[in-house]
């Protein structure tokens, strides 16, 4: 039986920075499974805004629910390189410029995995970032 749930078996997102007005580029620590890591409805993105504009998704003190993550309608993830570490989202409409953008990846599996129900991000991950 794997161990799912250790923290330590988990990728954690290491750094999200936007590399154009309506793309975002992520980087985890290690292989990811595809299949998590592309499926756009485990990604949020929080916005330094009471109601979420642009790309965000949800507001800076909403909870994260599956009515507020990212869809197909309005995204898609696809990997940046062969490294199944990188990966980048494409949006449909722009950030807004000068709001704090936060990534919030959740439920994305170590590659060879399956099952993890938490967040793939920590104190220690580079995931925001001020939309130009």
């Amino acid at each position: 039986m794997a161990d799912l749930n250790v923290r330590a078996a988990v990728p954690k997102l290491l750094e999200a920075r936007q590399t154009a007005a309506n793309q975002i580029e992520m980087v985890y620590d290690r292989p990811c499974d595809l299949a998590s890591a592309v499926k756009v409805t485990n990604y949020w993105i929080r916005v330094s805004q009471a109601q979420p504009t642009g790309i965000g998704t949800v507001g800076m003190n909403g909870r994260l629910l599956p009515s507020n993550s990212l869809t197909p309608q309005n995204s898609v993830i696809a990997p940046t390189d062969s490294t199944k570490m990188r990966f980048t989202i494409l949006f449909k409409q722009n950030a807004v410029p000068g709001i704090v953008h936060e990534v919030l990846p959740c439920f994305v599996n170590e590659e060879g995995h399956t099952g993890y129900r938490g967040e793939n991000w920590d104190q220690d991950s580079r995931n925001q970032f001020t939309a130009r």
